[in-house]
């Protein structure tokens, strides 16, 4: 006898795998198992492919460095790109509100903004969006690179849950997200397997043949790796903005000023972007 089920220890011991305890198979969303008499299965899949639907990418862009590297990637991948950016009332919204315009205007891609005061006013405790102590200064630079100190709570999870219910009802078969395996370290949000283990959930978060996957174009690259992919993809990495500030300028200083100096030198290029300490030695 064979049982089925959509959870993979329903009917398993706590101390014993699964698979030994019970002849019990799995079942994925919208699947259909056939199985012969000699027990042999094959899977076949309930989804429809949409040509169109398949081609259509909703990217995360922040205005940073990673995000549009990533859409670039994404076009070139020949994608319908769309870009979705956050409004979330942090210290830089202004000046990437601007260059984000800029960035869909040069890419000749539509953009969509969301405001809300979620981050703000609601969950808090953040210093990017000033809920909580200010930054120190010797967390700024490297140590801003290295650890976590303007983590914004569950910041990437909730991005990504809105635009998976934008790509579900306007019909975008793939969200894109820029995240990066230097940040990975210090934000548990940018490690590729967080988006890994999203995409097995989404099945179960959006409808019959609304079939939604997340992906993740520079998520396997360090910082130079990615500047270095932009460079070679022509990627408008002048209009980028990737300081945590809202100054004219670039502060310099900040972690992902840190981080995007330091890529640009690794490949002995000049970052066309300007900084306030540009005198400054990136060690």
């Amino acid at each position: 006898m064979l049982f089925f089920t959509s959870l993979e220890y329903y009917l398993g011991q706590v101390d014993k795998p699964v698979w030994d305890s019970n002849p019990v198979h799995q079942m994925q969303p919208y699947l259909l198992l056939s199985i012969d008499t000699q027990k042999k299965s094959e899977s076949l899949t309930l989804w429809k492919s949409d040509a169109k639907t398949e081609r259509r990418a909703l990217v995360v862009c922040s205005a940073g460095l990673d995000s549009t590297v990533a859409a670039k990637a994404m076009i070139d991948r020949g994608n319908d790109v769309t870009l979705l950016h956050f409004k979330y009332k942090h210290r830089a919204e202004k000046r990437e509100e601007e260059c984000v315009k800029r960035i869909a205007e040069t890419l000749n891609v539509p953009l969509k903004v969301i405001d809300t005061d979620l981050f703000k006013n609601v969950i808090k405790h953040s210093r990017l969006t000033e809920t909580y102590e200010p930054i120190e200064k010797d967390r700024a630079g490297e140590a801003g690179a290295e650890f976590a100190h303007e983590w914004v709570p569950a910041r990437n999870l909730i991005f990504l849950s809105i635009a998976t219910g934008i790509a579900e009802a306007e019909g975008f078969g793939h969200v894109v997200l820029g995240n990066n395996l230097e940040e990975a370290g210090a934000y548990p949000d940018n490690e590729m397997i967080f988006i890994n283990k999203l995409n097995e959930v989404l099945p179960y978060a959006t409808n019959l043949q609304k079939h939604v996957v997340l992906d993740m174009p520079v998520g396997n690259l360090m910082k130079h790796e990615i500047v270095k992919l932009g460079l070679e993809i022509g990627t408008p990495l002048h209009l980028t903005w990737s300081c945590y500030e809202n100054g004219e300028k670039h502060c310099g200083r900040c972690g992902p000023c840190y981080m995007r100096r330091k890529g640009f030198e690794i490949n002995n290029a000049t970052d066309p972007v300007q900084f306030d300490i540009l005198s400054e030695t990136v060690i």
